[in-house]
């Protein structure tokens, strides 16, 4: 054999090794898929309903305090489109789209809409109060023991929930969103419309 067949011999090699590792990471990638639900969390067969939330189900109530030390329970907001944020004040993506929910908060005011972003964070609440205030928002901001973001099986940060006026929830979004482009405020206006 010469050089160059050997040469040919080991890209061939090469290239088979390559095309069946990436045939087990597309057959990984499919399997863990299968294992995810709709709502992007695993296992969810075994919830057992009203203890967590998922899609197309009612939103488990809950009360938390506010960083202002006002307790704001979620049933209160009946009637209303609730989006419900789960975010830290560690998380880079949080911080990024905690300016476009202000500006999606704004653009609802007066309207049946409502911001409610949970706090996850496990510091000191008087922390998470002066982040909101030098971020200067205005909606309500809610201090998490940890309860209601496992409750709402919260996997990741930021993720949000968006629920109806009559407490059914609409979608769940993991990661951050860019909320105040156009696509996101038509979505919410149809269900800020919808009786």
């Amino acid at each position: 054999m010469t050089t160059k067949q050997k040469a040919l011999g080991k890209s061939g090699l090469i290239i088979i090794g390559s095309i069946i590792g990436i045939m087990f990471v597309i057959a990984m990638v499919g399997y863990i898929g299968s294992r995810v639900s709709r709502n992007g969390t695993a296992g969810a067969g075994t919830r057992k309903s009203g203890q967590t939330a998922a899609e197309n189900e009612v939103a488990p109530d809950f009360s938390l305090m506010t960083v202002n030390k006002r307790t704001v329970r979620l049933s209160d907001y009946r009637g209303k489109i609730v989006f419900l944020n789960f975010w830290a004040t560690w998380c880079p993506p949080c911080r990024m789209e905690l300016p476009s929910m202000e500006k999606l908060a704004e653009r609802f005011k007066g309207k049946p809409f409502v911001i409610l972003a949970v706090n996850v964070d496990e510091s000191d609440p008087g922390n998470v109060e002066a982040f909101v205030r030098q971020m200067g928002l205005t909606f309500p901001v809610l201090i998490d023991d940890g309860s209601i973001s496992a409750r709402y099986r919260v996997n990741s940060i930021p993720t949000t929930f968006i629920i109806k006026k009559n407490g059914v929830i609409y979608s769940i979004i993991s990661g951050a969103r860019p909320w105040n482009e156009q696509s996101y405020v038509n979505a919410i206006d149809k269900l800020v419309a919808a009786p």
